[in-house]
């Protein structure tokens, strides 16, 4: 089993990318916080933190979407497909099935590719691929941008293609262990 992340990072989608230790922590406390938001299991008057004005820009976008968030940060594997990840939320927006993931920095090339994937691992068997949207909601202190990605299903079964030739090269380098 290859994580969505491991896959896009051993196919050269992520190029070795390493962001800096405060970028990963604010995205990190952004998720967080959203999560728990989004589940209900805080109150955005109880948030105390440097990034709360990220969340407020969140909030924000989701007051504009309107979401029905069926999952959120929720594991998805498909031995099928040798394919597990977490995508940020999945559900429905405008009754559209929506895969959408919450950055804190820029836009980047492979997160078309990052949607794909979690399109095909979340997405309910009774959703057509045209009936599916991906989306990148990207947040910073005053303010949101929405993207949204051209899905391709043909081009998300080739990255699963890909994943399958990275695991047998995997398998012949190292014994079959998942590194």
């Amino acid at each position: 089993m290859i994580s969505v992340t491991k896959l896009l990072t051993r196919a050269g989608y992520l190029n070795g990318q390493r962001y800096p230790e405060s970028a990963r922590r604010r995205g990190e406390t952004v998720h967080r916080l959203t999560a728990e938001l989004d589940r209900g299991a805080m109150q955005v008057a109880t948030i105390v933190s440097r990034y709360r004005p990220y969340v407020l820009s969140y909030l924000t976008c989701v007051a504009r979407l309107h979401p029905d968030w069926q999952a959120i940060e929720h594991y998805y594997e498909s031995a099928a497909l040798g394919l597990c990840g977490v995508p940020d939320r999945a559900g429905y927006i405008d009754g559209r099935f929506t895969i959408a993931d919450l950055k804190t920095g820029g836009l980047e090339a492979w997160h078309r590719y990052q949607l794909e994937l979690y399109v095909l691992l979340a997405k309910p068997s009774w959703v057509t691929w045209a009936d599916c949207d991906g989306l990148t909601i990207h947040v910073n202190e005053d303010s949101y941008a929405i993207v949204r990605h051209r899905l391709d299903e043909a081009e998300a079964h080739a990255l699963c293609g890909r994943a399958e030739d990275l695991k047998r090269a995997l398998e012949n380098t190292s014994g079959g262990k998942e590194g």
